[in-house]
């Protein structure tokens, strides 16, 4: 492919970098099929099949003046090598955003939320190590989730966007940091039968890195949705149905067992109560006895 470039007042681009340059970025993008053989500017253009970016120095593409350097055949012609070349095949980046569109909002708003409940609705002294290993799961599923969004990031240039950067925290606090503190929660109820700074951190941060996660998700839909057209309006609005139908269930059944542990404490603080009473009564009576003639 040959470009012949005439340049007056774009010697600078919209970032600030000269455009004579010896990394100048282009783009390019390609379609197969039949060619747009037309001279109507508005014309349908297809979507591409592929598109691409490369890097050329163009210190070594500078000519002479011409009136026009599309006619003039005695214009200099050099021959410029790309550089740092990226190809990108569009129906397989639309498979990549499909999949990481769809594990980690799975992950996220439906697996993390109800396997952390799950303690709360089967209590047992299996369950702590069925949450464990459910969440595990979910954690390998995030992660992969996040693996198939990098290579996305990648493809669209986007590697440090605001909601790559917070995908990046969430998913590597959760694995930093929750196996290890519920597993020191975990050896401490064993022992002790109570709760630890390692349970409270445990729960609290888990609660922060799920609503974190899930905020990111609805960013991540806004997002795409901004930026490309075959994405349903609905996407974004179905999503957030989810997240309040999810919170909503989340917190009722916190809630519930939270009245359930009180009214236990209740309950047995009124059987040791009663007890006690029961005690001193009959102690009473026995030293009543005791004093008959």
């Amino acid at each position: 492919m040959t470009a012949n470039i005439r340049c007056e007042s774009c010697m600078q681009l919209n970032k600030g970098d000269s455009i004579m340059g010896s990394s100048s970025p282009w783009g390019w993008a390609m379609s197969s099929g039949t060619p747009l053989a037309s001279g109507n500017v508005s014309a349908t253009i297809q979507m591409h099949d592929y598109h691409g970016i490369f890097t050329v120095d163009l210190t070594k593409a500078i000519g002479g003046n011409s009136s026009n350097p599309f006619l003039d055949t005695t214009y200099s012609r050099l021959n410029v090598t790309p550089s740092k070349q990226l190809q990108v095949d569009e129906a397989f980046l639309i498979r990549k955003r499909i999949a990481h569109g769809g594990m980690t909002p799975i992950a996220f708003l439906l697996l993390f939320p109800n396997f952390a409940i799950l303690i709360h609705i089967f209590p047992s002294r299996y369950v702590a190590w069925i949450h464990a290993l459910l969440q595990m799961f979910t954690t390998c599923l995030a992660l992969a989730g996040l693996g198939v969004g990098v290579f996305v990031a990648k493809d669209l240039q986007v590697v440090g966007g605001y909601h790559q950067t917070i995908g990046y925290v969430v998913i590597g606090g959760i694995v930093l940091f929750q196996p290890f503190l519920g597993f020191m929660q975990h050896r401490h109820f064993r022992k002790t039968g109570e709760t630890s700074l390692y349970g409270l951190s445990h729960r609290w941060f888990g609660r922060l890195f799920m609503v974190i996660g899930i905020v990111n998700g609805g960013l991540g839909f806004h997002y795409a949705y901004q930026n490309t057209p075959d994405i349903p309006p609905a996407a974004p609005i179905i999503y957030g149905v989810v997240c309040g139908v999810v919170g909503l269930i989340y917190l009722f059944v916190i809630m519930r067992s939270r009245r359930k542990a009180r009214s236990k404490t209740a309950n047995t603080v009124s059987r040791t109560l009663s007890g006690l009473s029961n005690s001193i009564e009959m102690g009473g009576i026995s030293r009543e006895k005791s004093r008959l003639p």
